[in-house]
């Protein structure tokens, strides 16, 4: 069997060839920035929803103290 025959010639198959890599490339760069960004904006809402129920959930227990201390008072007056 004869060795392999390496050409060094350069042809429009390996200009083409090198073309289509390259804008493969460019392609899934672009696609992996954009699926970055678009997480990044998912994570920036998750946050923002998770900061809201902390701020209801504090709103909420200081709702239920202020009734807890109306009630006391209710009690103590009605006790007189």
């Amino acid at each position: 069997m004869p060795p392999p025959v390496f050409d060094s010639r350069i042809t429009l198959g390996n200009i083409l060839t090198i073309i289509g890599l390259v804008i493969s490339v460019a392609v899934g760069y672009a696609d992996l920035k954009s699926e970055t960004r678009l997480l990044a904006q998912r994570l920036g809402g998750v946050e923002t929803k998770a900061n809201q129920r902390e701020t209801d959930h504090d709103i909420l227990i200081r709702i239920e103290t202020q009734l807890a201390e109306m009630r006391s008072v209710i009690e103590r007056r009605s006790e007189k």
